[in-house]
């Protein structure tokens, strides 16, 4: 044991600096009393009634009587307060022994809120550093699954329309559907991770919702079909609005309808949508209506739980990671909706969707013209020129065969090589990775790009396998003009370069 504090009168002389006083062992000069301390009692002695080797290492300090009290912490023997006398033989009475057992119980709890409190520093530091640890493996894991998914992903669409043998072309539709299906349950776990983080922003606009049901079951149409199962939309309004983030609104019809499809082998899907009124406030609820195995009462409180599927295990029957519906219930609550599930085993499932409703507005809509994404006109094209700059090759040559025909490509790996080609020539558009292996960024060479003058209003756009939360607002801040996650379809790539080719210019930002 050490001595930690001492307080004296000042006739006595302080010992706490005394070496002899220092590093002493419990056994065996103190055998004797430790069983007492730890039992939360004190020790009230005579020093000539002492063992010998105690008493005369406490009499060379003139100590005739000594009262030790015990500090607890967490009901543990954390140490001791020694208060000792050396002017005669003292008893000390039971008044003063329970006046300083009251001292050492409120220094104990001292001690013991400052323990929680560096013990709370400490969880907290190091909850953080296993947060940006998560983070970062998170980013790496998504970027190192993404690159390598536009070579699969982005070669079985070309291949998918040049090969005409039909045994071939269903080989290539089996690696498309794989290559997505890992897309998709990346996107998940990225999602779950936002989510977990607090970090999911939310966009909220006035949003129709009928028309958001009618563009996901014509778009998961094919999916249902090809299960022979219909997909249908039951919507008795054809305006409902509320204020919601649409692109969370996509995902958790997504999920939804997706997990119906999963779980019905027979039969259908329908996605009703309906204005309810309750408490004299309108809510729009979407309700996901199947006719699928249906979930049993003791599964349905897990359902909602992370990686939980309906079959778990060696015996499980039905594919995906079990995220879907954890992050559609996640992204409702966000959003101040709820979800809730009625079903059961070999009838089906409904799953009801609960968002606030806004008040419907007559308004004229002005009517849209949607261009084709797919085919970029000669007459944009012609003339311009496109530079890629990418360190993955396989970006490079899918980037060449989407744009093969329709404008002109040049490329480069790397910073150097791109430096080399924009300082010998003008481009109507830049391609641009972030990370470009050795050398410069892609944020970096951007800005050196800008201080070219012929390059001060030439878009960029940021191609990158870099999809993490934020990455797309903070390259978007850096100056870029546009943002294209890895890996990317044929109609997204010519989409972009249809606009910014056709615009030219880069003042302007696509969010």
């Amino acid at each position: 044991m050490n001595q930690k504090f001492e307080w004296t009168s000042g006739n006595v002389t302080a010992e706490i600096n005394n070496p002899e006083l220092q590093n002493l062992h419990y056994y065996p000069m103190f055998d004797s009393w430790y069983p007492i301390l730890k039992n939360g009692d004190t020790v009230n002695s005579l020093v000539k009634d002492l063992n010998p080797e105690l008493r005369n290492l406490l009499s060379e300090q003139s100590i005739k009587s000594i009262l030790i009290v015990p500090l607890m912490v967490k009901n543990e023997f954390w140490g001791f307060i020694g208060f000792d006398y050396c002017k005669s033989d003292r008893i000390w009475s039971e008044s003063e022994i329970s006046i300083l057992q009251t001292t050492a119980a409120n220094l104990g709890g001292v001690i013991e809120r400052e323990l929680a409190k560096t013990e709370l520093i400490e969880a907290k530091e190091t909850a953080e550093e296993m947060s940006k640890l998560k983070s970062n493996f998170l980013a790496n894991m998504s970027h190192e699954l993404r690159t390598p998914l536009i070579a699969i992903l982005g070669y079985t669409e070309i291949l998918k329309t040049e090969i005409e043998h039909h045994e071939w072309n269903e080989m290539i539709s089996t690696i498309m559907h794989s290559g997505k299906r890992l897309l998709e349950t990346l996107n998940l776990i990225l999602d779950l991770s936002k989510v977990e983080a607090d970090k999911v922003q939310i966009n909220y606009n006035e949003i129709n919702i009928s028309e958001e049901v009618f563009d996901i079951v014509n778009m998961l149409n094919p999916v249902a079909q090809k299960k022979n199962l219909y997909l249908k939309a039951a919507v008795k309004k054809e305006v409902v609005l509320s204020k919601l983030d649409k692109r969370l609104l996509h995902s958790i019809i997504t999920n939804l309808v997706n997990n119906a499809i999963k779980y019905t082998q027979k039969g259908g899907i329908t996605v009703e949508l309906d204005v309810i009124n309750s408490n004299k406030k309108d809510y729009a609820m979407i309700r996901v209506v199947d006719t699928g195995i249906g979930i049993a009462k003791e599964d349905q409180e897990n359902i909602f739980d992370e990686f939980r599927q309906v079959s778990e295990g060696y015996n499980r029957h039905f594919e995906g990671a079990g995220l879907g519906l954890t992050i559609a219930k996640k992204f409702a609550e966000k959003m101040g909706g709820s979800i809730s599930l009625e079903s059961e085993v070999g009838k089906g499932s409904t799953f009801t969707v609960v968002f606030p409703a806004e008040e419907e507005v007559e308004k004229s809509e002005p009517s849209i013209i949607v261009a084709r994404e797919d085919i970029l006109p000669y007459s944009v094209g012609k003339n311009k020129k496109v530079l890629v700059i990418d360190d993955d090759l396989a970006t490079r040559k899918i980037v060449e065969l989407f744009l093969r025909g329709e404008i002109e490509i040049e490329s480069a790996s790397n910073s150097k090589d791109a430096t080399e080609l924009i300082n010998n020539d003008v481009y109507s558009l830049v391609l641009m990775d972030i990370s470009l292996g050795k050398g410069i960024s892609g944020v970096d060479l951007l800005k050196n790009l800008r201080t070219l003058p012929p390059y001060k209003n030439v878009p960029v756009i940021a191609v990158t396998a870099h999809a993490m939360v934020g990455d797309k607002e903070k390259f978007l801040s850096s100056g870029f003009n546009d943002y294209l996650s890895k890996p990317f379809a044929k109609k997204d790539l010519v989409g972009k370069v249809r606009h910014w080719v056709s615009n030219g210019n880069s003042n302007g930002r696509n969010h």
